[in-house]
């Protein structure tokens, strides 16, 4: 089947044979989950979690922006630390932002009692 016939096709029209051979090709590359993660890993892995390109992610490690550490010419990356420069810098919500000024707010006025 090529593909505009199989955008075309009504899927009850399937036989089980095609049906499992589509299964089994969307099954192929399953995502990466944290849990799965090695330990260690290299570029390939890092591309896949962040979606960089490998350009991207040369630059990004030799202005020292991603930690990172080298082993006989090839970068490798370590799960907790690319975890927790992923998280960095959260944005705060809307919700987050007013709630701090209220805190300020209160504060200032204990102050001046």
């Amino acid at each position: 089947m090529t593909a505009t016939k199989n955008l075309e096709t009504p899927i009850f029209q399937l036989t089980v044979g095609e049906f499992l051979t589509i299964l089994k090709q969307e099954q192929k590359a399953p995502a990466l989950t944290t849990h799965q993660l090695p330990e260690i890993y290299g570029i390939e892995i890092l591309q896949d979690l962040t979606k960089y390109s490998k350009a991207s992610i040369y630059a990004k490690t030799s202005r020292s922006e991603i930690p990172h550490f080298k082993r006989d010419g090839r970068l490798f990356f370590r799960r907790d630390e690319i975890m927790q420069w992923l998280t960095a810098n959260p944005v705060i919500t809307n919700t987050e932002h007013c709630r701090n000024l209220d805190n300020n707010l209160i504060k200032g006025r204990r102050g001046q009692r």
